[in-house]
């Protein structure tokens, strides 16, 4: 629709080249949908919560490489977001995939915080068993 196949033959070039497939450095990947709800607007895509609309090769093409940049250049505020939890009230946290550093890291900047790490299906399927028994 209206320009889309262009902007699906960047995303192929810049982030990989099929749908739901990591990119080559794991950060992304890209899927195709029918509706964004703005028509009008289309061609359009959706990066995180932001929406981009009116593209054509040119705009999507910067677009993706500066958030392929951002990606690995801007700061993490992890610090802020452990405040921000405390804030709010929060008292767990669950980290899911491969490893448990975010896990001890929260550990050190939040001790109370009761963390959960869920990297396999055993830990997963436990998980689910303690929380049906709560």
């Amino acid at each position: 629709m209206r320009g889309s196949k262009k902007i699906v033959d960047i995303c192929k070039k810049y982030i990989s080249k099929n749908p739901y497939e990591l990119s080559e450095n794991k950060l992304c990947s890209w899927t195709e949908v029918e509706c964004l709800g703005a028509c009008v607007n289309a061609p359009m895509m959706q990066i995180n919560q932001d929406y981009f609309d009116d593209l054509d090769e040119y705009k999507t093409e910067e677009i993706i490489k500066n958030n392929l940049v951002n990606q690995v250049t801007a700061t993490v505020r992890w610090r802020e977001t452990m405040e921000k939890f405390k804030e709010l009230g929060v008292d767990s946290i669950i980290e899911v995939g491969a490893g448990n550093v975010l896990t001890n890291l929260a550990k050190r900047s939040t001790p109370n915080l009761q963390r959960f790490t869920l990297n396999s299906k055993e830990s997963l399927e436990n998980f689910i068993k303690d929380k049906e028994s709560v």
